[in-house]
């Protein structure tokens, strides 16, 4: 599941055309915004699935703009970081920040999201989530 659309990053950050347009148009590459969007959401997922079942369902609003505005965060920070913009704006760096902290807290069951289904226990073959995927790693 998505968390952030391309339009609500579009809204949010003037700059998205310039981080995202790869072959120089003069346009956003929706490709490339999708991708940091998939990998936002699964990093947000990474991290709840330690409390939560994932997706997240978002059922009630609060809960839906909070991990929205996180997942454009991540989105956005990494759409600038892989432009290589020199100077990413103090603003963008502390959104990002911020929502890794939401996120280590989210993990840690220090905060909880109304209307959200406590997770299952992970089980002991080691899963990680990652972007919707699943990887398995042995146990030694």
């Amino acid at each position: 599941m998505l968390y952030v659309t391309q339009e609500q990053l579009e809204a949010r950050y003037a700059g998205l055309a310039w981080w995202t347009d790869r072959s120089a148009s003069g346009a956003i590459d929706a490709d490339v915004v999708a991708e940091a969007i998939r990998l936002a959401c699964g990093e947000i997922d990474s991290h709840a699935a330690r409390q939560y079942a994932v997706p997240l369902k978002l059922a009630h609003p609060a809960t839906a703009r909070l991990v929205s505005m996180y997942a454009g965060s991540i989105a956005g920070y990494r759409l600038a970081q892989g432009a290589r913009a020199d100077n990413i704006p103090e603003t963008l760096r502390n959104d990002y920040e911020d929502a890794l902290a939401w996120l280590r807290d989210l993990a840690a069951g220090k905060l909880t999201l109304d209307g959200e289904d406590a997770g299952a226990a992970p089980p002991s073959g080691g899963i990680v989530l990652h972007g919707g995927e699943k990887y398995h790693w042995p146990r030694p």
